[in-house]
């Protein structure tokens, strides 16, 4: 008993989800017809022929709305939904024939697709020419740079400002402390 009684509920729950993607869409908000887009829905074993047997009723709906409802239901129907039996196997007829890969293919259309092999953007001649340019560029940067300070230089330039104040590594201030206490 309880368990119609969750498949009612569940069941119920798609039927709003349905009505209130069709009002969203229409502007209709009628239980029955969501019903009825669910019962061509069970009707229906492939996508195609679902699409096919809504426009032959007269629904004109836009493929990705017709898209967006047939995932609705595949994901909200109860007989959709993966119920083990009692010996742990699923039943056939409580996933409304739909075996588990044609499911999947139905719910995301992006990840059914096969794959394309791999196309580079820039070919390796162009590539080889970038960078010979920019090593060229490197070189000729290189040139043009003046040479590095010396120690000496940096001395005379620090000496003159208090703001970059040189503090002496840890084993000069042990010295100058150990010459302090022998005097």
């Amino acid at each position: 008993m309880a368990d119609t009684d969750i498949y009612n509920l569940e069941f119920l729950s798609l039927v709003a989800k349905i009505t209130q993607e069709v009002d969203n869409y229409t502007g209709i908000s009628d239980k029955t017809l969501a019903e009825f887009v669910i019962s061509i829905h069970d009707d229906s074993k492939t996508l195609p022929e679902f699409k096919q047997k809504l426009k032959d009723v007269g629904a004109n709906f836009p493929e990705s709305f017709v898209e967006n409802v047939d995932r609705l239901i595949l994901n909200m129907h109860p007989k959709h939904k993966k119920r083990p039996a009692i010996d742990g196997k699923e039943n056939a007829s409580e996933s409304g024939g739909l075996d588990d890969t044609e499911k999947k293919k139905r719910m995301f259309p992006g990840l059914a697709l096969k794959d394309q092999e791999w196309q580079p953007s820039v070919t390796k001649d162009v590539l080889m020419k970038e960078v010979e340019v920019m090593m060229s560029q490197f070189e000729g940067v290189a040139k043009k740079t003046r040479p590095r300070p010396t120690e000496d230089d940096a001395r005379r330039s620090d000496s003159g400002s208090h703001a970059h104040a040189h503090t002496p590594p840890p084993h000069e201030i042990a010295r100058v402390l150990k010459r302090k206490r022998i005097r």
